[in-house]
């Protein structure tokens, strides 16, 4: 368990924005990085809050309900 880490997020991050950008992935317009727990489903449905403080936006779900084609 990496515990919500700022670090370990943005160290995932850097390391999977080359190869999204290898695949010729719109980086800029295409992507918003969420963190999340599927295993305790933490920022899928409801806002993570306290146990995550460095992220201030929305749940996984409601950036989908967001999405426009």
């Amino acid at each position: 368990s990496v515990q919500w880490s700022e670090e370990r997020f943005m160290d995932i991050k850097k390391k999977l924005a080359p190869f999204l950008r290898s695949l010729k992935y719109p980086m800029k317009k295409g992507v918003d990085w969420i963190p999340i727990s599927a295993l305790g489903g933490g920022n899928i449905l409801d806002p993570i809050g306290k146990t995550c403080p460095w992220y201030a936006g929305p749940p996984f779900l409601t950036l989908l309900d967001g999405l426009t084609g």
